[in-house]
């Protein structure tokens, strides 16, 4: 019927349909000759005297996984309770300096603040500062622009390390060959620090007691360029092995899926969203092992505080690999 039909058709179109009628017959022989293999990965079952945290772990299999095609997340189920304030983060801290360079230290704890809690945490080391100086520290959050003011009685200068926390002078990031992916070369491995957090963006010496400006009251005051934000990432990235498509400024390595925050509690994807959450092999591979990691915005490996989490992960296995091989022929 093939031919006939070929016979039958206008010479232009003789390589089109043969070649499309060769695919939907060979792919109905290559599904016949696959197999999905499911499998379910929760972290309460990692070796927990090597991978204390679930942020990263490896995780072997038992029988290793042959002529495997294609690999894709179905779903995972995942607490996002992980600190948005963290020392793993470096954004707990800030200095004040007086006018005569006497320094104190606002230190916040670990943890998740909304923004009273935050302010109500700070202000009351600076009570603390105002108890034992003649000095009249304020923190405020305006609710109508978002922004954060601190006051003083007399000038002083805020050190934030935002320039400190934000980077690590020793990345340098390699750049992958072959990639039609731009990275910037002159990123620098980041994360908020707590001036940033608070809206204070600017370096070290935008925050000095020469260029303070003075409130309708009389005070010193300081306010924050951008908005208070304590909200956690509202995205992270999951690394199986190095499976990929999706790059970021500061990781060298693929990544395999981005994974959408909605809330602050849980996330529940199914992959029901348009981002891409599985990876086509090259030619068929064996897994014999796999390694997971979340990884948030920053590149950093995020601290789960031991909480784990499950995902259900789809293997797509060719029983007959010269078949799959054959998927590139030509027709001359």
């Amino acid at each position: 019927m093939v031919i006939i039909l070929l016979v039958k058709l206008p010479s232009k179109f003789n390589l089109v349909i043969l070649v499309l009628i060769k695919n939907k017959i060979f792919y109905f022989l290559l599904y016949l000759l696959m197999e999905n293999i499911i499998l379910n990965i929760d972290s309460n079952f990692r070796d927990k005297n090597i991978f204390k945290d679930p942020g990263l772990f490896s995780y072997k299999l038992q029988v290793s996984l042959k002529n495997i095609n294609s690999i894709r997340l179905s779903s995972i189920e995942l607490p996002t309770l992980f600190y948005t304030f963290s020392r793993a983060y470096n954004n707990l801290s800030f200095k004040i300096v007086d006018p005569n360079g006497s320094e104190s230290i606002i230190t916040i704890e670990e943890g998740n603040y909304d923004s009273a809690k935050l302010i109500d945490k700070i202000q009351i080391q600076l009570d603390d500062i105002n108890n034992n100086n003649t000095t009249n520290y304020l923190i405020s959050f305006n609710d109508i622009n978002y922004k954060v003011n601190i006051t003083n009685n007399q000038a002083f200068t805020l050190i934030f390390d935002n320039d400190a926390n934000n980077k690590d002078s020793n990345y340098k990031p390699t750049i992958p060959t072959n990639k039609p992916y731009i990275f910037d070369t002159n990123f620098q491995n980041r994360h908020y620090s707590l001036g940033n957090r608070l809206g204070f963006t600017l370096d070290n010496r935008g925050y000095l007691d020469s260029n303070q400006g003075i409130d309708i009251n009389g005070n010193y005051i300081w306010e924050g360029e951008s908005f208070l934000n304590v909200t956690n990432d509202e995205y992270l990235f999951l690394r199986v092995n190095d499976y990929g498509v999706i790059y970021n400024d500061v990781r060298n390595s693929a990544l395999f899926a981005k994974i959408i925050i909605y809330n602050n509690q849980f996330v529940f994807d199914n992959s029901a969203n348009f981002l891409t959450k599985s990876y086509e092999f090259k030619q068929p591979i064996n897994i014999s092992k796999l390694e997971f990691e979340l990884v948030n915005r920053f590149g950093q490996t995020i601290d789960m505080k031991y909480m784990n989490y499950s995902m259900t992960l789809e293997f797509n296995q060719i029983y007959d690999k010269n078949l799959y091989q054959s998927r590139n022929f030509q027709i001359k």
